[in-house]
């Protein structure tokens, strides 16, 4: 929900989610470091996303 709002629509391919999965249990982390892995690729995406949103406002 918090992409959509901003007229983002986020895909993974099959081979990010085994590879997101398997840095998890190699960790042996378990679910919550999977959910530690996961709050990381999302932050770096909203980032990303943010500084879009100001070069292109820049430019």
């Amino acid at each position: 929900m918090l992409f959509k709002r901003d007229g983002i629509n986020l895909h993974f391919e099959d081979d990010a989610l085994h590879e997101i999965a398997w840095l998890a249990l190699a960790n042996k982390t378990g679910a919550r470091g999977l959910r530690t892995i996961w709050e990381d690729v999302l932050m770096d995406i909203c980032l990303i996303f943010q500084l879009w949103k100001i070069l292109r406002n820049v430019l």
